[in-house]
């Protein structure tokens, strides 16, 4: 049972929840020098992480599946 963040109705109990994401912020990641392991040939290998830009979640929804779907 959970409460959907939208209609603030109470659902039953074994009905799947749906995460919406309701807020989302750009960011930057800066580049990692030696942060990822590979493994070539069996062996361990360090590369870098050339970093980026992306998106970071800041706040999630649980809805219901009448909400999810309007």
């Amino acid at each position: 049972m959970y409460v959907c963040d939208r209609c603030h109705h109470s659902v039953a109990p074994h009905v799947r929840l749906t995460r919406r994401v309701a807020e989302r912020r750009p960011t930057r990641y800066p580049p990692r020098p030696q942060a990822l392991c590979v493994r070539v040939k069996g062996r361990p290998r360090w590369k870098d992480d050339p970093g980026g830009e992306g998106w970071e979640v800041v706040r999630e929804e649980w809805v219901c599946p009448t909400c999810a779907e309007a």
